[in-house]
């Protein structure tokens, strides 16, 4: 046990210099790089402009996921292998968009072809490297030069520090283009509608029951016809339409255990709540989990722009929906 114990206390140290060392660089990374990230991200910001990411094994990745990470704010992005662009994929570059090249060295070879069809087809090139002198760094329109960092493995070669700074920068760029873009949570939701983050963004209207789902009775009708009504609907809710047929209370479980035992000689107009806990359709199933869970209750009222009761929102639709 002791010597496990060494063992643990020696890797728990290793990984708190990583850290510590990782972090002391991006926070030297700030003032070396922020004016060309603002410059790139100008190029790349022009309206109708695609970026087409690319590198090379562990740049790669990182380009890789930068595409990914671009194109859920709104921004084309897609990733081009720099091999493949070689053997046919180059046919994927057009003529208005902007190349976003990743190279610790700047000297990969692999990129060297897409360089020079980019300089022949007048192409901007946007260039991540630690090389300044690189032919990456001569080629390019901006070239995002941070500086050589000693990479933190063992040996000093596995691509750890110099991928987390890349990292980073591609981050800078992305918040940049969300600046540009005005990215709006709405924006994010409809490029990313699945997992939990989709799920945190879908709003009251996608699963609320409104019209014919609607459990309604007429403000004269006897309680006991009403509990029927509540308790097919399976919401724990029945609305109460006014003489005039607009849907303007509720009743639930909790209205009913309120109104004590006389409730079963009364009707529904009686025992209604007319001014329930109320959002509006656009809200975010987020915030209308919120207020229930704050409330301590089950289902919400929507009302529409005019304030008329048009849907019920139950906790089961949130849950149902993965919020």
């Amino acid at each position: 046990m002791n010597a496990q114990a060494d063992q643990k206390q020696e890797f728990v140290k290793v990984a708190e210099n990583v850290l510590q060392e990782e972090a002391r660089i991006l926070s030297a990374l700030s003032t070396s790089v922020s004016d060309a990230i603002a410059d790139a991200a100008i190029i790349m910001g022009r309206k109708d402009t695609r970026i087409i990411v690319t590198g090379v094994g562990k740049s790669g990745h990182v380009a890789r996921k930068l595409a990914a990470t671009l194109s859920s704010i709104g921004k084309p992005a897609y990733f081009v292998h720099a091999t493949e662009a070689s053997h046919g994929d180059m046919g994927m570059l057009g003529e208005s968009d902007v190349v976003l090249a990743f190279s610790n060295s700047g000297e990969t070879p692999e990129l060297s072809d897409v360089l020079h069809y980019c300089n022949a087809n007048a192409l901007q090139l946007i260039a991540v490297t630690s090389g300044a002198d690189s032919t990456l760094a001569r080629m390019a329109n901006v070239a995002i030069v941070y500086p050589q960092v000693e990479e933190v493995c063992i040996i000093g070669r596995a691509p750890t520090t110099s991928t987390v700074v890349m990292m980073a920068i591609g981050d800078a760029i992305t918040v940049c283009l969300s600046h540009i873009l005005k990215t709006t949570d709405d924006m994010f939701g409809r490029f990313h509608p699945g997992g939990s983050l989709g799920a945190r963004l879908k709003t009251v209207a996608e699963v609320m029951h409104a019209g014919d789902q609607l459990p309604v009775v007429a403000a004269d009708t006897p309680m006991h016809e009403a509990m029927i009504v509540m308790s097919q609907s399976g919401l724990g809710v029945t609305c109460v339409m006014d003489a005039d047929g607009q849907i303007s209370g509720i009743i639930t479980d909790g209205d009913l255990r309120r109104a004590g035992a006389d409730v079963w000689g009364d009707v529904a107009g009686r025992v209604a709540n007319y001014t329930p806990h109320a959002i509006t359709a656009d809200t975010y199933l987020t915030e209308a989990l919120d207020l229930m869970n704050s409330n301590k209750i089950t289902s919400l009222v929507v009302r529409d722009d005019t304030g008329a009761i048009s849907g019920i929102l139950h906790i089961h639709d949130c849950l149902r929906a993965g919020t």
